[in-house]
């Protein structure tokens, strides 16, 4: 007989005990059920216990992953042979091995099937998941963000969100109404950029005491690694092909090398073009 004694999330690690590579298991009666069906549970460890889990529960071997878009599941690795169920969008998934066909690439993979009440074993489109650490991170971010009713509290959760490294497959495929703003964003620069073909050096026109942020990305909600203040010149390589709109201005983002922050030091990142103009005296100097 066993006793519940927690839950353990959805996509989390856990080690479990094997005896000559076979998992160290033994059957007992479930006291929950009520006809009291007899389980096989396996010996595991969990924050430093040990634990005993239903077989059923978990796959071995196996990384973590999650969808990124509601995704079709199927019973082979073939396109002709799906299931009628779809995934999710931010099912986490147990990722066991990939499957490369002749049409399209797969991952074998397990998840818990709601109606089943045990883990299934299937395949799905490789570019539909992500093992990506930060991606799964962002992921139960987003699921505890999407499923608060308060606004404030979903701010603060996505807050968190933007310090990580998050996948160009994650940004460009996943889809969420929360998110819009968010992937909008930071899909500015991904969606290509050109290089700036002018030698003239660019400044910073607002003469009102305030500073030009250099973020890591092209977008205003990226990490601030440096500032430049009024008429402080500088050389941009690149310019993303989109642009954005900020307090009226439209504009592209420019990525500025080797500037000379207010403070200092030297400093690589994007700059947003609504308060720039080139210093085109320089060459004349030249």
């Amino acid at each position: 007989m066993m006793e519940y004694k927690s839950s353990v999330p959805a996509g989390t690690e856990i080690s479990v005990y094997t005896n000559d590579k076979e998992l160290v298991s033994e059957k007992a009666t479930w006291t929950t059920s009520k006809d009291k069906t007899m389980l096989t549970f396996v010996k595991c460890i969990y924050n430093g216990n040990d634990f005993y889990i239903i077989s059923g529960r978990f796959a071995a071997n196996a990384r973590k992953g999650v969808t990124l878009t509601s995704c079709a599941v199927y019973n082979t690795p073939s396109l002709a042979d799906p299931r009628t169920k779809a995934l999710n969008a931010l099912t986490f998934i147990a990722v066991i091995k990939p499957v490369a066909t002749v049409t399209a690439g797969f991952l074998q993979i397990a998840y818990f099937d709601e109606n089943l009440y045990s883990a299934r074993t299937c395949y799905v489109r490789r570019d539909n998941v992500t093992t990506e650490k930060d991606d799964l991170t962002a992921a139960r971010i987003l699921k505890a963000a999407e499923s608060s009713k308060d606004e404030a509290t979903q701010a603060e959760l996505l807050e968190n969100i933007k310090e990580l490294n998050i996948s160009d497959a994650m940004l460009l495929n996943f889809t969420s109404d929360i998110l819009d703003e968010y992937v909008q964003v930071y899909d500015l620069a991904s969606e290509g950029t050109w290089d700036v073909s002018t030698p003239a050096p660019f400044y910073y026109t607002k003469n009102d005491g305030s500073y030009l942020n250099i973020r890591e990305k092209a977008s205003t909600k990226s990490k601030i690694v440096g500032q430049l203040g009024y008429r402080t010149l500088f050389n941009a390589i690149e310019m993303t092909v989109n642009t954005e709109t900020i307090d009226g201005k439209t504009a592209p983002w420019y990525y500025v090398s080797n500037a000379t922050s207010v403070d200092g030091s030297t400093v690589s990142g994007w700059v947003f073009g609504g308060y720039l103009e080139k210093d085109y005296s320089v060459l004349d100097e030249i």
